[in-house]
């Protein structure tokens, strides 16, 4: 029987306190994992996935008891026995055989018949070769096998096994278990919480796939409006998908502060590349007012850059788009009440695509509805994934209002003075 299971999920006061920014979110959080773990969170049960869809030679014998020992040994038959923390191991030959007893152990052998023995939490063992054998016991341990007839024995918490080869044999006893393999004839017996396989699927391959076939590229005479507007409906879904996707990475604060910079760049990207069509034809019959707004704009963006990158808060980050959100109240009054051009139609379609951003970003900032019910929110419904699908929205609206632009524009002229 194969199994694909996630790793134990942690509570919210046992995570980083990076991590902690919403205290009404109990349970469900991925432990600190690599780039190669937080890929493969896409195939199972969190409280992110959410989020996403909207890792010497002849007979050496070594003895060592204590902290920080490492250790290399290149050749046949080498016997290593160590006690104590932080050890790490490092072996090429054959025959070797390695018993550790201690915290956070990292083994790396290559070779034929390596028998690996460890007690103690938070173990790394690779091995390359022929007929390993490996007894753990202890949490977190994480285990990468490459060959034939590789026999893998854990107990403990969020055991990471990736065998390669056939005819592997794999026990684990212990919650969430997370297993790929990848060869002939694997029996695998597991026993504790198992989390379903979840289809990864996310609004950036929808709008990169399916705007291009309804953008009017060869109808307009400024083809740079058609790249603008597709470039800022992509821009904050990628930043988004690859902070949620990476936000618990091994690097800790400084990696998660980066893609957090990253998710908030996409959604200043948004609002910049957004309403830079709609400057441009709610001011088509005043070119010298035009470009000084443009100028003004971006100028506005790059300072709400500076502010949405830098804040330490949501509300700080919110208040970062105010002035661009009051630049674009004044164009949509000058559309209503003044001599501003444009289609008669997109205007209540940009209006709600402000009023769905600022109504998610607000959301997001209340924490509502997980304030009301903690726990029961964890994984789904939660206010961040009710902010994604109200951005999701937003971006939608955006798109359909200046579709209605670039139609009304191909017949539109301005009146002679």
């Amino acid at each position: 029987m194969g199994a694909c299971h996630g790793p134990r999920l942690v509570e919210f006061h046992k995570t980083p306190t990076h991590l902690q920014f919403n205290k009404y979110v109990l349970t469900g959080y991925r432990p600190i994992s690599s780039a190669q773990e937080c890929l493969r969170s896409l195939f199972y049960v969190h409280n992110e996935l959410g989020n996403i869809y909207t890792h010497g030679e002849s007979s050496s014998h070594i003895y060592t008891h204590g902290e920080s020992s490492h250790i290399y040994t290149h050749g046949e038959s080498s016997h290593i026995y160590k006690h104590g923390e932080s050890s790490h191991i490092y072996k090429h030959g054959e025959s070797s055989h390695i018993y550790k007893h201690g915290e956070s152990s990292h083994i790396y052998t290559h070779g034929e018949s390596s028998h690996i023995y460890t007690h103690g939490e938070s173990s790394h063992i690779y091995t390359h070769g022929e007929s390993s054998h490996i007894y753990t016991h202890g949490e977190s341990s994480h285990i990468y096998t490459h060959g034939e007839s590789s026999h893998i024995y854990t107990h403990g918490e969020s055991s990471h096994i990736y065998t390669h080869g056939e005819s592997s044999h794999i026990y684990t006893h212990g919650e969430s278990s997370h297993i790929y393999t990848n060869g002939e004839s694997s029996h695998i017996y597991t026993h504790g919480e198992s989390s379903h396989i979840y289809k990864h699927g996310i609004p950036f391959f929808l709008f990169l796939v399916l705007l291009p076939l309804s953008i009017p590229w060869g109808e307009v005479d400024s083809v740079w409006i058609c790249v603008v507007h597709y470039l800022a409906c992509l821009s904050p879904t990628v930043g988004s998908v690859l902070y949620h996707l990476f936000m618990n990475h091994v690097g800790g604060e400084g990696v998660y502060d980066n893609l957090l910079s990253l998710d908030m760049f996409g959604v200043c990207l948004v609002n910049t590349l957004g309403a830079l069509p709609i400057i441009h034809i709610t001011l088509l019959c005043y070119p010298g007012v035009r470009q000084l707004a443009l100028l003004i704009y971006i100028l506005l963006s790059a300072y709400g850059i500076y502010c949405a990158t830098t804040a330490r808060t949501n509300v700080l980050r919110l208040r970062a788009f105010a002035w661009q959100g009051v630049f674009r109240l004044g164009l949509f009054l000058f559309r209503m009440f003044g001599r501003g051009v444009g289609s008669p139609r997109s205007l209540r379609l940009f209006f709600t695509m402000d009023a769905l951003a600022v109504l998610g970003g607000v959301v997001n900032i209340v924490q509502v509805p997980e304030r009301l019910s903690p726990g029961l929110f964890d994984n789904w419904g939660n206010s961040h994934q009710i902010m994604h699908v109200m951005v999701v929205c937003s971006i939608i609206y955006l798109h359909w209002g200046t579709l209605e632009d670039l139609d009304w524009i191909k017949s539109f002229e301005c009146p002679l003075e």
